[in-house]
């Protein structure tokens, strides 16, 4: 596999993860005004969303675990922060708008989520190049 399609692969799988929440937040999660209703599906999309993420940051092989051991969020900050502290702010934004507000709280404000998912756009492409690299 060359470096190119490894690249597209990792942000390929990343971006279903996102494209599926937001067909999710879109479809079943009911917009109603700014905001949307169904939190069940609110929090699936969050969680969603997010592992989207995770899953090119997990592919760069930055990430050096010992056997059986999770990643925490911690890890990934210290990666970032090592790396490159403008794709550690996009992180942090990702982890507390999918991960916390999203995927635990279930509430997604409408006008700001593109915002967001901006933000995870850059990182997978960031984390897609680290990998190919």
């Amino acid at each position: 596999m060359t470096k190119m399609q490894k690249k597209q692969l990792i942000v390929n799988e990343s971006m279903r993860y996102i494209d599926n929440a937001l067909e999710t937040l879109k479809t079943k999660a009911k917009p109603v005004g700014d905001f949307y209703e169904d939190q069940k599906y609110v929090k699936a999309a969050g969680h969603y969303a997010y592992h989207g993420v995770l899953y090119a940051l997990n592919q760069t092989g930055l990430l050096k675990l010992k056997k059986g051991q999770r990643p925490d969020v911690k890890d990934y900050r210290g990666i970032l922060a090592k790396e490159n502290r403008k794709m550690l702010h996009n992180f942090n934004l990702c982890y507390e708008t999918f991960h916390l507000s999203l995927g635990y709280d279930g509430i997604a404000y409408k006008k700001t989520l593109p915002a967001y998912i901006k933000c995870a756009e850059e990182l997978i492409q960031w984390a897609a190049n680290k990998a190919a690299a």
